[in-house]
């Protein structure tokens, strides 16, 4: 259930109970739907862009840093790089998302702009996460440090989603898990195109069921259109 579901609910309950009045119920709620909507501050909002630019910088430098200068850095200093810029870009979600405590918990409003900016940093911790172990694999064989990178990148990517839910953390994980399908289909078991698309296939399955059963909650990403005479009670948002 939403934040606006459980705000209806509750409003509901209220008037249920004869605490609010129908006509104070319908106050409240285009209180809380002002406050909601209310729009950010251009200083804010100037902060918010600065910060994503920094962001994609970053990405750009990781970028950089692989197609310029991967041949010319030794195993071991790119092990190094990798592993503190992951180190960097995790400690920086984390302090964006208000420390441990802002993080793994429902409740917190993952909306506002530090936490998406952390969000962000998450995603782009698993790329270098997924970078320094392909590293460190990469003496044996190239299929097996593929799937360990794929590997390494799919677990942090969830475990950023867990830790701070996201449109971003959700196509980080999707991303992930259909890259390390194809490789370990194509590459590694080296089977048939048709057991490839089967392979993508039960993917899709399994992410319909973790859909399904509420795993993801990023429903407030689709467009919803609200009757602006009514509250904030179930079913008054609706796709």
């Amino acid at each position: 259930m939403g934040i606006r579901d459980r705000s209806g609910a509750a409003l509901r309950r209220l008037v249920d109970e004869g605490v609010l009045t129908e006509a104070q119920r319908d106050a409240v709620a285009k209180a809380l739907v002002a406050e909601r909507t209310k729009p950010e501050s251009p200083g804010r909002l100037l902060a918010e862009i600065a910060a994503y630019i920094g962001a994609g910088s970053m990405l750009g430098a990781l970028a950089l840093l692989l197609t310029s200068s991967w041949d010319d850095l030794q195993r071991t200093g790119r092990i190094v790089i990798f592993g503190l810029v992951s180190i960097g870009l995790t400690l920086g979600g984390i302090a964006l998302a208000g420390g441990i405590a802002g993080l793994f918990t429902r409740t917190r409003d993952a909306h506002t702009s530090r936490s998406r900016l952390a969000a962000v940093l998450f995603a782009l911790a698993s790329v270098s996460v997924a970078v320094t172990v392909g590293s460190v694999f990469e003496r044996g064989d190239s299929d097996t440090a593929l799937v360990c990178a794929c590997g390494a990148g799919l677990v942090v990517a969830v475990l950023g989603y867990l830790a701070l839910p996201s449109v971003i953390g959700i196509f980080a994980v999707a991303l992930y898990s259909v890259v390390l399908i194809l490789v370990l289909l194509d590459e590694v078991f080296d089977v048939d195109e048709v057991w490839v698309g089967l392979g993508l296939l039960g993917l899709g399955g399994l992410w319909f069921a973790v859909t399904r059963f509420g795993l993801f909650v990023e429903n407030w990403s689709g467009i919803c259109r609200r009757d602006p005479h009514r509250g904030l009670g179930r079913g008054d948002y609706r796709r």
